[in-house]
């Protein structure tokens, strides 16, 4: 797993803390940071149309397309959940990115 950042450090939002934070393998993590996949503020996955149309191999299907709508895996603490305010932002970049 990586930690990947919600808002960068450079974002006024973009604190090093577990709330702008989520753990991701190298591929989601990648998928997250170019904008080919988002999660909304109530945790739920999306991935790029032009993504979930593409005809490649099991990887693609089982390794991205196969999250989309399906929701993250939260830590038991509340405290330590990813902040839906932060994702917020970020859903917005994800959704202007996909035109």
């Amino acid at each position: 797993m990586q930690a990947a950042h919600i808002l960068e450090d450079t974002h006024e939002q973009g604190i090093a803390g577990v709330v702008n934070g989520l753990a991701l393998c190298a591929i989601h993590h990648l998928a997250y940071d170019r904008n080919l996949m988002g999660i909304d503020p109530e945790g739920v996955v999306h991935i790029d149309r032009r993504l979930l149309e593409e005809v490649d191999g099991p990887m693609l299907t089982t390794g991205l397309q196969g999250f989309h709508g399906a929701s993250i895996l939260t830590p038991r603490r509340p405290a330590e959940h990813p902040d839906p305010d932060r994702l917020a932002v970020r859903f917005d970049r994800f959704q202007a990115a996909a035109g």
